[in-house]
């Protein structure tokens, strides 16, 4: 039940608990005049101002008030946008982009290996794929192979 303050004409004023709907006038207990309701300020929750409702949060695929969802990114260990370096996500497309163009070059080599082969896929994988062609590439560190 919720408490509600009331205040008198002498300027008592009392808090009360109540059922819904509250009454309007209650008796003072100090003067016995008429205490009317009060419209007082909320106390402060351990939530947001404002975040009363829930919403559906793609990430996590369910319905969770935002600091819900603050409390299980940062179970998960993730990160906001707003906290990573400037440029960071900007970098991370071109070096995926840089990757996939990688790929596809690779793929390439592999297909016109295994033509010059006759077909022989595990000549071609050999060749595309060499300790020497995966240093010149980065896919391998130059001092791996050498353990």
């Amino acid at each position: 039940m919720p408490i509600y303050e009331f205040s008198c004409q002498n300027g008592h004023s009392q808090d009360e608990l109540h059922k819904w709907p509250p009454p309007q006038v209650v008796g003072c207990k100090e003067c016995k005049s008429n205490a009317f309701r009060q419209v007082s300020m909320p106390q402060k929750t351990a939530g947001k101002w404002g975040d009363t409702g829930a919403r559906f949060i793609s990430a996590f695929g369910k319905e969770m008030t935002s600091s819900q969802a603050d409390a299980e990114a940062k179970k998960r260990g993730l990160v906001h946008e707003a906290d990573l370096p400037k440029h960071f996500i900007d970098d991370r497309l071109d070096k995926e982009w840089q990757d996939a163009r990688q790929h596809d070059k690779t793929m390439e080599k592999f297909k016109e290996l295994k033509n010059a082969h006759n077909g022989d896929a595990s000549r071609a994988w050999s060749e595309t794929f060499s300790v020497d062609e995966m240093k010149k590439s980065g896919t391998l560190k130059e001092d791996a192979a050498n353990g």
